[in-house]
């Protein structure tokens, strides 16, 4: 995966820039070790990793800041663009609360972990937005979505008991992938399945 590093003191995260690095992940930062808080990446040549492709994003936090510190920012950009969260924090502290997916207190074989789950984890906000459009398409009719990362975009699945016409099936799937858009501009690909009562792929 691609993963965003981001650290609340320089050279924090060297640790857990070695251990994703050994696991075979992407490393990228938006402000490098030995540079200063300000100015990022993106704004000093253009070059914002979020502006990519970002999987997960983790910073570590080897001090109990009690906000996200400046050399962090990089954690906004990946909040807007819907990118899941893992601190790193060696007394559990996370500023992010609920903003972030996990919460670890171990560089190493914890925190592949909550990159792993992150990474591939269910997309809530997402699946919610898709669910909301769903409920104006099948007025009173029982359904579930969820929603998970795929690659460069997302992945939803709408599943109902409903035998469902080719071609409301054909507009649901549309208006559903029109609904998450609205929600995520910045995922590359949307891509949507009806499952109906005959269980075949829309």
């Amino acid at each position: 995966m691609r993963i965003l590093l981001t650290e609340s003191d320089a050279g924090g995260a060297a640790t857990a820039g070695a251990t994703l690095a050994a696991a075979g992940h992407e490393v990228l930062r938006c402000i490098e070790p030995d540079a200063a808080d300000f100015p990022c990446s993106g704004l000093a040549t253009g070059d914002c990793p979020v502006d990519g492709r970002v999987d997960v994003a983790v910073t570590v936090r080897t001090e109990p800041h009690p906000t996200p510190t400046g050399r962090e920012t990089g954690l906004v950009c990946a909040l807007r663009h819907h990118v899941p969260i893992v601190v790193c924090s060696v007394d559990d502290a996370d500023p992010l609360g609920s903003w972030s997916a996990a919460t670890v207190g171990d560089a190493t074989t914890d925190l592949l972990a909550a990159v792993d789950g992150a990474g591939g984890g269910e997309l809530t906000d997402h699946a919610q937005a898709a669910s909301e459009e769903v409920s104006h398409q099948l007025i009173g009719s029982p359904f579930a979505v969820v929603a998970h990362r795929r690659g460069h975009g997302v992945a939803v699945t709408v599943s109902t008991p409903d035998v469902l016409d080719p071609r409301r099936k054909e507009n649901l799937a549309v208006q559903v992938a029109g609904a998450v858009r609205r929600f995520d501009r910045h995922a590359q690909v949307i891509d949507v399945a009806v499952l109906d009562g005959r269980r075949g792929d829309g």
